[in-house]
């Protein structure tokens, strides 16, 4: 069974300000034990204006470490996620197909 975690775009600030996706999935399994074998993540570029707009307030895109994630044994699974508009947020449609696809 895929036990699947979802990753964030940006960092929280004061909360996971630094933070990769490796750091994230470590965290969880932290306080769950190793229960995350795949990461969805947002895998197109994130629009300059976003990153711009969020690095003023001190949030900045997560990492992908795409190599370490797989020696932990993390399966990386990339879409395209991101929200059309104006918000870095993930479009639920969007997670929705490529978790019904992770799951075929």
């Amino acid at each position: 069974m895929i036990h699947e975690g979802m990753m964030n775009l940006f960092s929280q600030p004061g909360e996971t300000d630094g933070y990769g996706a490796v750091d994230h999935v470590r965290a969880v399994e932290h306080h769950m034990g190793r229960v995350v074998d795949a990461a969805l993540v947002h895998g197109r570029p994130l629009p300059a204006r976003l990153v711009e707009s969020y690095a003023a307030q001190e949030s900045h895109p997560v990492r992908v470490e795409r190599r370490a994630l797989r020696s932990m044994g993390v399966m990386v699974v990339e879409a395209d996620l991101l929200e059309p508009g104006g918000a870095a947020r993930h479009d639920p449609a969007r997670v929705a197909r490529a978790l019904l696809e992770l799951l075929r």
